[in-house]
């Protein structure tokens, strides 16, 4: 099943072998998935095993990656083939981008996150002083090869965060599959084609509104629903997981959107159950206004500025310019 041209959806371990067919590869693994790989994809002195956490997410991570290949001799016509969940995807990403100035690289997303998201659409980025992806790149993988059986596996907590961002998605764009995800939650969670096909219209979604913008000039700004303020309780909390932050960001997007008139108090309320009955977390560890000084270090700050998300409706947002000084009252008692 194709999402797009380079986006594999397959329970056919033999796809991956056929996309590495000819290539000089060299493995960068997430070591908490090093025993359900393959193990005649890549031969183990070309393996590389990446402690992947959000604080090893940095340049040192990148350096240590380049010494490797270094060390083995990796030169201009490598592959990089990055084997993991979206932190090890975003790191291959990145320094497949800078090492001799670009090389090929390629992705087996692990987790449901990466699935859904952290590996689709090309952006990849490090942090710097646990500000989130404050060093990035545009760079598109070769191809991305999506197994749903990994995410079988996958902790209660890992698997919801990847839940948070397919009902990110899918809250952008398509209300009927939402209504489906809560409808069917959890039973579509080990129903493999369920999940697959759901997985499929998750990353389509996106893959068509990067295939719009892909350099996030517009469009692939909504994306961003729930990070603005998700990435600023990561850089608070470091105990937060992505996805949880990202599920508390969309709770408290949805808040402003309704003080604005946007968002109509009973899809707030809806919106607020429904969370709550998939696992999702809606409450801040941190108050919203204890989070600004983060917030207005994030990257979409533009002169006191921010291109922010808002909800108009289940499965359907807009992009608003709203002063920072605006958005902080806007949140003062959340």
């Amino acid at each position: 099943m194709n999402a797009a041209d380079n986006i594999f959806i397959t329970l056919n371990k033999a796809d991956l072998y056929t996309a590495i067919k000819g290539k000089k590869v060299f493995a960068i693994i997430d070591r908490n998935v090093a025993d359900y790989v393959p193990k005649d994809i890549v031969s183990p002195e070309k393996c590389y095993y990446l402690t992947s956490s959000e604080s090893r997410k940095t340049i040192e991570a990148v350096e240590d990656i380049s010494e490797f290949l270094i060390e083995q001799g990796a030169d201009r016509d490598c592959f990089l083939l990055g084997i993991g969940g979206g932190i090890t995807t975003d790191i291959v990403g990145f320094t497949a981008a800078v090492y001799k100035r670009g090389v090929h690289f390629g992705l087996l997303p692990t987790t449901l996150l990466a699935q859904v998201d952290a590996a689709i659409g090309g952006k990849n980025g490090i942090n710097v002083q646990h500000y989130k992806n404050m060093l990035g790149t545009f760079n598109t993988p070769d191809f991305v090869v999506i197994n749903p059986k990994y995410t079988f596996t996958l902790p209660d907590g890992i698997w919801h965060c990847g839940l948070a961002e397919m009902v990110k998605t899918f809250l952008i764009a398509d209300r009927v599959r939402y209504d489906f995800v809560v409808a069917q939650y959890p039973d579509f969670r080990e129903n493999e084609r369920v999940l697959t096909r759901l997985i499929f219209e998750s990353v389509r979604i996106k893959t068509d509104i990067v295939h719009r913008d892909p350099h996030e000039e517009g469009e692939r700004r909504k994306l961003n629903l729930g990070h603005t303020f998700g990435h600023a309780i990561e850089k608070c909390d470091r105990t937060v997981m992505h996805g949880e932050a990202v599920s508390i960001g969309i709770i408290i997007a949805a808040k402003i959107s309704q003080r604005l008139g946007l968002l109509s108090p009973q899809d707030l309320t809806r919106l607020i159950k429904d969370f709550q009955k998939m696992h999702l977390p809606v409450v801040s560890p941190i108050p919203a206004r204890a989070l600004f000084d983060a917030v207005s270090k994030d990257k979409k700050v533009f002169d006191n500025k921010i291109k922010f998300i808002l909800l108009t409706s289940i499965g359907s947002v807009r992009i608003e310019e709203l002063e920072l000084e605006q958005l902080r009252h806007l949140v003062d008692d959340l």
